[in-house]
């Protein structure tokens, strides 16, 4: 079985490469074939430079689109002039495939446009809800019309449309009229398969990971941590670097970009994770943390309580009432042990790499029945 994967909109095989999470992201495509003889065809955004990160793998076709289309400043250009040109560049470049799978719904429309000229099966995946993050970025209500059209669009001509919290599957049941069967939870993955414990882990340190990006609230974690007591380790980059930087006491480090494979080791240097997210997904930082057992706090959104178990597999706190240093405090040494064993536990439960792939291979095989 082949299947044709097509990128997120403009995004590359050496995006995933600058950004750290190449050998994170093709782990699972790895897995898939090695269990079930799955090849694969990557429909990229990117050039040449894309054929370099995956030669050695056999299994792995990649069609970089901006290899035979030139890339323009254009936003619109680009988006209209790919999804006319998508389908003779499959069949310029002999790509036979079995099925379609998208890796978020953001450039979803080629793969409607394929499906409808091939007749091929399609698989939507998505990570997050474009729509809600799009609403929640305020983004105009142009771009949300768009979206909202989209998601109903891919809906309705995918076979099958995946989401990865219970957060985002209530939300589409109830806003979109679509056959109702073609949605499913499909949860996120974690590969660390062994528990360290608490031991020799720093005592006075707080461990955050993710984009420094507004989102993610590093404002409000950095107003928080100056004052006080701990340090606060920062893992990532964005386009706030410098601003968040210049907010910074010396209690607040800026580690920069690990590689995934470094960055699931340095997880187990930390007693303590934090997130101060506005809004999420199904978010990894936060799962890979609770897998590394880590003791995780994190603010009370809903796709965050849906996670974590308040006192069970770590602990909620309220960015209102600015209360994370009183949760810290209330915490015995008992009780951060029991919260970093069970999220382990939780995680190699409801988030098993393992199970994940033969969840992803028994989807294939249904929605190729169902064709």
């Amino acid at each position: 079985m082949n299947v044709l994967l097509l990128f997120t909109h403009e995004t590359s095989l050496l995006d995933w490469k600058n950004s750290g999470i190449l050998s994170r992201e093709l782990k699972p495509y790895i897995m898939l074939h090695e269990k079930y003889k799955v090849s694969f065809t990557f429909v990229t955004y990117g050039d040449e430079s894309d054929f370099d990160l995956v030669d050695r793998y056999d299994f792995i076709e990649v069609l970089p689109i901006y290899k035979y289309l030139k890339k323009k400043k254009n936003k619109f250009y680009n988006f209209i002039y790919s999804l006319i040109c998508i389908n003779p560049l499959l069949k310029n470049n002999s790509i036979n495939f079995n099925l379609i799978k998208t890796n978020q719904l953001k450039g979803s429309w080629l793969a409607i446009a394929i499906k409808l000229i091939t007749g091929k099966p399609l698989l939507s995946r998505t990570g997050f809800d474009l729509f809600i993050f799009s609403k929640e970025n305020k983004k105009s209500i142009l771009k949300l019309a768009f979206y909202y059209l989209l998601t109903l669009l891919t809906l309705n001509i995918s076979n099958l449309y995946t989401v990865s919290s219970e957060s985002d599957f209530e939300f589409i049941n109830k806003k979109y009229l679509f056959k109702k069967d073609k949605l499913k939870l499909r949860r996120n993955w974690i590969s660390i398969k062994e528990y360290d414990g608490l031991n020799k882990r720093s005592e006075n340190k707080f461990l955050a990971v993710g984009r420094l990006e507004k989102q993610k609230d590093y404002d409000y974690l950095i107003n928080l941590f100056n004052p006080s007591p701990y340090t606060l380790d920062i893992i990532g980059d964005g386009s706030l670097k410098s601003e968040l930087i210049e907010k910074s006491d010396n209690n607040i480090n800026f580690l920069g970009k690990f590689e995934f494979d470094d960055l699931l080791k340095k997880y187990k240097e930390y007693k303590y994770f934090i997130t101060a997210s506005n809004f999420e997904g199904n978010p990894k930082s936060l799962i890979e943390a609770m897998s590394a057992g880590c003791v995780v706090f994190a603010p009370d959104i809903k796709n965050i309580i849906e996670i974590i178990s308040n006192g069970e597999n770590g602990f909620i706190y309220s960015k209102k009432l600015n209360n994370l240093f009183e949760v810290v405090d209330s915490v015995t040494e008992i009780e951060f042990k029991k919260a970093s064993e069970n999220a382990f536990k939780f995680v190699q439960k409801e988030y098993s790499i393992d199970s994940y792939i033969d969840r992803e291979w028994a989807d294939y095989l249904s929605i190729m029945k169902d064709n």
